[in-house]
């Protein structure tokens, strides 16, 4: 498994899709799954923000089935969440504004939670 985070939004409360649990469950498992940085599979460019998959792998990633998964990754396509490259074995997700839910500057934050952190944080 890669190592690493994600960054999430405390406006992704605000999405369109937040009240569906399983479209945020398969929304998140993208980002988690998606490609950091540009990489090679089989020959074929994986840009960051993409991922290789099949709606049937997400499916067993997220522990839910084929019908409810295909249903939601078209709501996604058709609301311009995510872009999708198809054939008979897999396809290419891509996340349109993976960028905005990852920014490319691992040490960012606000400059407050970056205070507060190098303060010391107490959890009770």
């Amino acid at each position: 498994m890669m190592g690493g985070w994600i960054k999430l939004h405390r406006n992704l409360t605000h999405w369109q899709w937040y009240d569906d649990s399983l479209m945020v469950h398969l929304f998140i498992h993208l980002l988690l799954s998606a490609n950091f940085e540009e990489r090679q599979w089989r020959g074929i460019t994986i840009r960051r923000g993409q991922l290789v998959t099949s709606t049937q792998q997400l499916a067993e990633g997220i522990h839910s089935t084929y019908k409810m998964v295909f249903s939601r990754l078209c709501k996604l396509e058709k609301s311009g969440e995510i872009s999708k490259i198809r054939n008979n074995q897999f396809s290419i997700i891509t996340i349109t504004k993976y960028d905005d839910y990852m920014d490319a500057d691992p040490a960012g934050g606000t400059a407050e939670g970056q205070r507060r952190d190098s303060d010391g944080t107490q959890y009770k």
